[in-house]
């Protein structure tokens, strides 16, 4: 059962200071391997203020190498607020402001996640869900795997007029998987390989990087609530954003650990392989991706060097 700190503080202001490198955390036990602390959990509404959690990886969800340190976790950051006294970068600022949930970086003494206020929960439940989500992303991505050479580099965000196909072919994919529909699985994967190259490389990037995230989350701060009412939850927050590409991950990959195990088909992804490939094998079809090399890795830092901000 969740416990919650009694901490309260005002709102940030663009400019201040979200914290001031904290000595020992005030924290207390939150579902899902998170916790909560300074004003994080007391009950204050998105919008009034960084909701600030920690998360430590969740060993039965992800059996793999992770660091094993905690992520700092903000929700409902506005951009122009430093923390622990860095200053984004113009460039993550502009991500934030733009079109990304979240951006990842280093402050306060280890790895921090940043989420914006538009892609905060507005119900304190899911705040565990989403820190487990970004966590995974800082925690194992972003610091022990080495991805593939063709899953690197962003493609861009689809047009306007993709996102219909986008999300057609996952709830395609999603209701083909449901009903153990293996002909459908590989017929909705031949179609995506087919489309334009903007929805293919969309579609094939978000399932490498986003699946195995939403299935940790999935499998460790949901694993004693109900994924569908979340995700009924989700749909009214982000700006009424629901997204089926990343959901039919979690379907994607439940249905590969029936055929693998947990263990070995996580080993597989760090080993180079694309969980596309995962589950066109998991239905016999061929897989969509050739084998590829895998890089080295290191995110750019989201704040300006020291003495810069």
């Amino acid at each position: 059962m969740a416990t919650f700190a009694k901490h309260k503080q005002k709102p940030s202001s663009p400019g201040a200071d979200l914290l001031q490198a904290p000595g020992k955390l005030h924290k207390s036990r939150l579902l899902g391997g998170a916790f909560c602390f300074l004003s994080a959990c007391s009950g204050i509404p998105a919008g009034h203020g960084p909701v600030r959690l920690l998360h430590q990886m969740d060993a039965n969800a992800w059996t793999q190498d992770a660091d094993p340190d905690d992520t700092l976790v903000v929700m409902d950051y506005e951009v122009g607020t430093r923390v622990c006294g860095r200053t984004l970068t113009a460039a993550a600022a502009a991500a934030l402001s733009a079109n990304e949930d979240a951006v990842f970086g280093d402050a306060c003494g280890g790895r921090v996640v940043l989420v914006r206020s538009s892609s905060t929960p507005r119900h304190q439940s899911d705040w565990a869900a989403i820190a487990a989500h970004e966590a995974f992303h800082s925690a194992v991505q972003y610091t022990v795997l080495r991805p593939r050479f063709d899953s690197v580099s962003f493609p861009g965000y689809p047009s306007l007029a993709d996102l219909p196909l986008i999300s057609s072919l996952s709830v395609d994919l999603a209701t083909a998987i449901q009903a153990g529909n293996s002909e459908g699985v590989c017929t909705t994967i031949d179609n995506l390989m087919k489309s334009s190259d903007s929805v293919r490389d969309y579609f094939l990037y978000r399932s490498y990087w986003e699946w195995p995230a939403e299935h940790y989350m999935r499998h460790s701060a949901m694993k004693r609530s109900s994924y569908e009412e979340y995700l009924g939850r989700r749909a009214s927050w982000g700006g009424g954003r629901g997204n089926p590409l990343y959901e039919v991950g979690v379907l994607a990959l439940d249905q590969v650990e029936a055929r693998l195990g947990r263990t070995e088909w996580q080993r597989e992804y760090l080993s180079g392989e694309a969980p596309i490939n995962m589950l066109a094998k998991a239905n016999a079809c061929a897989p969509p991706l050739p084998k590829s090399f895998q890089v080295d890795f290191s995110a750019t830092d989201i704040f300006e060097a020291a003495g810069d901000g």
